[in-house]
């Protein structure tokens, strides 16, 4: 499908085969943050930013099932990842 990024679609490939896989990200391996966290924020920016026309950005309206809420009123740095339905 040339609307999925191949990166997801190399995931699904391996889900579907049962294939065991391990993904590391060298650039933020010193981080605590991961893969769920940076979907839910590109997702953001890509609002943010007007982008909602690009297929990425519509690959994850589609298919992302995780948004971001806050925790405290006061503190908008302070966010937990939620799903959706």
């Amino acid at each position: 499908d040339p609307n999925v990024p191949s990166f997801v679609a190399l995931l699904k490939d391996a889900q579907e085969r049962n294939l065991k896989f391990t993904i590391y990200d060298s650039f933020r391996a010193g981080f605590d943050i991961d893969i769920k966290q940076d979907l839910v924020l590109a997702h953001e920016y890509f609002k943010i930013f007007n982008l909602i026309e690009t297929e990425m950005y519509k690959f994850l309206k589609n298919n992302l099932k995780l948004t971001l809420q806050k925790r405290n009123k006061r503190n908008n740095r302070d966010f937990k990842i939620i799903k959706t339905n």
